[in-house]
């Protein structure tokens, strides 16, 4: 299962996000602020980000734009009590996985969380897959020129060894 962390300056909804979220399966952190959840990004395994847009210090948005610098592969879903079209059209133009309003519904919360969990997933494959892929371009580019150079080694020294021979040859072909 996916590591989810869990942003929100209200202790009962970060408890509340996290109870829905692991009963479902998933681990889960938590954190107060931006602060808190960048120096959890930094030590642990994060797949997706939940978070309160409003904050103090930092806004959600604002740590979404940051995480998207130092971990782009981390899904982001914003949430908050205030909806707006302006805070909607900034969580989509800042790349938000998605976009949820408080109260937050337990099944969309779980729905969203799963598929922005597959998203990281496939894009980790994708990413692992291309790597793979890069290795085998690499060796086998590398077989090819050495298995080249002992095809030239061995026709020069087949050459030499016509050119070079008194007595006829007589080369049978099957």
């Amino acid at each position: 299962m996916a590591n989810i962390l869990i942003v929100d300056d209200e202790k009962s909804i970060r408890i509340s996000l996290r109870e829905f979220l692991k009963d479902a399966g998933y681990t889960v952190d938590v954190a107060e602020d931006a602060d808190e959840a960048t120096g959890i990004l930094k030590s642990g395994d994060i797949d997706v980000l939940v978070t309160d847009i409003i904050m103090p210090r930092l806004t959600g948005v604002d740590l979404l734009k940051s995480i998207k610098k130092t971990s782009p592969f981390v899904q982001v879903i914003l949430m908050t009590g205030e909806p707006t079209v302006e805070t909607a059209s900034e969580a989509v133009r800042s790349d938000a996985f998605d976009y949820l309003t408080k109260p937050i519904d337990k099944t969309l919360l779980l729905k969203t969380v799963a598929n922005a969990a597959r998203v990281k997933s496939l894009n980790d494959d994708r990413r692992r897959l291309t790597e793979e892929n890069h290795q085998y371009r690499n060796n086998l580019e590398h077989l090819v020129e050495e298995r080249t150079t002992a095809l030239r080694e061995s026709e020069q020294s087949t050459r030499l060894l016509l050119e070079s021979a008194f007595d006829g040859i007589i080369i049978s072909v099957k």
